[in-house]
């Protein structure tokens, strides 16, 4: 019993020094921890009601994509940490922006945040639950918001 606690203070100390370092992406990274696990479930029941089982192969490619989100987001902070520690002021057009916080890790936490939520209602849809049409479309505006906000930092002729 007592390697248990100790394993869980352990653990509970490192998730809250991970929490405090990340500081507002934290709850974004947690949204996205649920939401994978939601994807993965709510995936599995909707396979299984169309009657065509879970299947290991598909199972295995979900699970390997959702382990790529995870290090888009690990590479993604290291951008923001070398924007931050090399580049602390960036000329956009006429705009200077300053990095003193992570900018690239959260809108793209962000956008994985509202796609694995547009696939979850795509598979409570495909096991029969009433989903409204226009939630789908709203989430999409929400993620094509997102989007459009990284497009427009990419395309400025300033960062070519």
């Amino acid at each position: 019993m007592d390697k248990v606690k100790t394993y869980a203070v352990l653990v509970c100390g490192i998730v809250g020094a991970m929490w405090g370092k990340l500081g507002a992406l934290a709850p974004l990274i947690l949204a996205l921890l649920i939401f994978n696990i939601a994807d993965w479930i709510t995936g599995s029941a909707a396979s299984a009601v169309e009657g065509k089982g879970i299947s290991s192969d598909a199972g295995r490619r979900g699970i390997v994509k959702k382990v790529g989100y995870w290090i888009e987001i690990a590479v993604c902070l290291v951008v923001d940490m070398l924007l931050i520690y090399a580049l602390p002021e960036l000329a956009i057009g006429s705009t200077v922006v300053a990095f003193t916080h992570p900018t690239v890790a959260p809108m793209v936490c962000v956008w994985l945040d509202l796609n694995e939520i547009l696939s979850i209602i795509e598979n409570l849809g495909r096991m029969g639950a009433p989903v409204p049409e226009w939630l789908s479309k709203f989430i999409t505006v929400l993620k094509n918001k997102v989007d459009a906000a990284g497009e427009k930092i990419s395309e400025d002729e300033d960062l070519k």
